[in-house]
């Protein structure tokens, strides 16, 4: 589902695809850089559509100084 997608011979395709196929794994590359994931949710009872999981770290911001 994350790999990204390699086309075959064009001449082979019964349709024309769009696209590059790039979507998902660079999304979750990215996500990762920043210490995340990116999952595919278990399918749903009612399959009315599909639920990506997007997991990042929480920081707290440093406090700020009290002035002296």
């Amino acid at each position: 589902m994350f790999e990204r997608f390699f086309r075959g011979d064009r001449s082979r395709a019964r349709h024309a695809a769009t696209g590059v196929g790039l979507g998902l794994s660079l999304s979750r590359d990215v996500i990762r850089t920043h210490g995340g994931d990116l999952s595919l949710s278990p399918p749903r009872a009612d399959g009315d559509w599909t639920e990506f999981v997007v997991r990042l770290p929480f920081a707290v911001a440093p406090a700020k100084p009290s002035p002296a």
